[in-house]
């Protein structure tokens, strides 16, 4: 009967599913550079403190067969971390992606808004443009693929290398979409690589998930974030 009651109450409070994990390195791009151009800009030293604690980001992708949870492992536990977050990976927070919704969550930014107060919603991006183009990356062969971000906060070329002996169409920062695990992300702020994945593992079911008081598109939250400044 003990064990029984264990089994129960362990399961009413840590639900937990099988599913997969991937733990992703980061470099960030160009450091040193960025680190002079905010010298004189930045009396508070945010960008070259970020800089330094970027090497410490821990990103994890969690997922099952249609949702996926993007966060760091350590992002609450140093606040140089979470300015690295911020400025590399473009959010503190985790970013949920809804394969079968194709739609990609997450909670604002905390400022004028209190934290986690909405859930921003954007669509999954799917028009990637393929290529031939193979490497191999820890001895699984990927694919390139490219999108050309028009997002002002995130404008430029990222370039995805996935795997499609990996059927899993996910990857860091809320990018998917694609025939096969993204295994390499790179974007105009670093390079997020494999470090390791782990397959039919236990997972919390409760970091798939997302908490807000509304769902706004981002494109009314930043309307409306643009409001609040002007005030």
């Amino acid at each position: 009967m003990k064990t029984i009651i264990l089994f129960f109450f362990t399961h009413l409070f840590f639900a937990q599913s099988i599913g997969n994990k991937v733990e992703y390195f980061f470099l960030p791009a160009n450091a040193e550079d960025i680190k002079n151009s905010y010298q004189l800009e930045d009396p508070y030293d945010f960008h070259k403190k970020a800089i330094e604690a970027s090497t410490k980001l821990t990103p994890i992708l969690l997922f099952n067969e249609f949702i996926s949870a993007f966060y760091l492992d350590n992002a609450q536990n140093d606040e140089n971390i979470t300015g690295a977050a911020i400025l590399y990976l473009n959010t503190p927070n985790k970013i949920i992606t809804d394969i079968k919704k194709k739609l990609v969550l997450k909670n604002n930014l905390p400022g004028l808004i209190k934290k986690e107060k909405y859930i921003l919603t954007d669509s999954l991006i799917t028009n990637w443009t393929l290529t031939n183009e193979t490497k191999t990356i820890d001895s699984y062969l990927c694919y390139k693929a490219t999108y050309n971000h028009s997002a002002k906060s995130m404008q430029g070329l990222v370039t995805a290398w996935y795997c499609p002996e990996l059927p899993f169409s996910f990857g860091p920062k809320g990018y998917g979409g694609l025939p096969g695990l993204i295994v390499e992300l790179s974007d105009k702020r670093g390079v997020i690589g494999i470090k390791t994945l782990s397959l039919n593992v236990p997972i919390d079911d409760n970091v798939l998930e997302i908490k807000g008081e509304e769902t706004l598109t981002s494109e009314k939250f930043y309307q409306l974030f643009s409001k609040l400044l002007e005030e």
